[in-house]
């Protein structure tokens, strides 16, 4: 989760081993491709994966998925933690938040909940 307007990152989940994914979450969004309200699915150059991003309300939602896996399936989970995310944090929370923040830390098990 991360906010549109800066890039900030605010939390993530992730039940992947390694952090390269992290590092290209990064990249897709200081790209500006995810920035604009809106669902949208970015493949990753090797053409094998894809970053699927849900941008609403001043945030973006972003999910790595493999290029088989299906993109109803990453925009309903996208559509979940934005539904509990907002339901958990105010809008000044996470519009005044640092990167990585520490109040956040709790709902990165919510994220790796979801994906089970």
């Amino acid at each position: 989760v991360a906010r549109a307007d800066d890039s900030v990152v605010l939390v993530e989940g992730n039940v992947r081993e390694g952090n390269q994914h992290v590092l290209l979450a990064q990249q897709v969004l200081q790209s500006g491709q995810v920035s604009r309200e809106g669902k949208r699915s970015v493949p990753l150059k090797s053409g094998n994966y894809y970053f699927h991003a849900l941008t609403e309300d001043g945030l973006v939602f972003l999910c790595f998925a493999k290029r088989e896996r299906k993109t109803s399936i990453c925009f309903n989970f996208l559509a979940y933690v934005k539904q509990t995310f907002l339901a958990t944090f105010s809008d000044e929370q996470w519009r005044t938040a640092i990167a990585y923040s520490t109040t956040f830390v709790p709902f990165s098990d919510t994220i790796v909940a979801g994906l089970k």
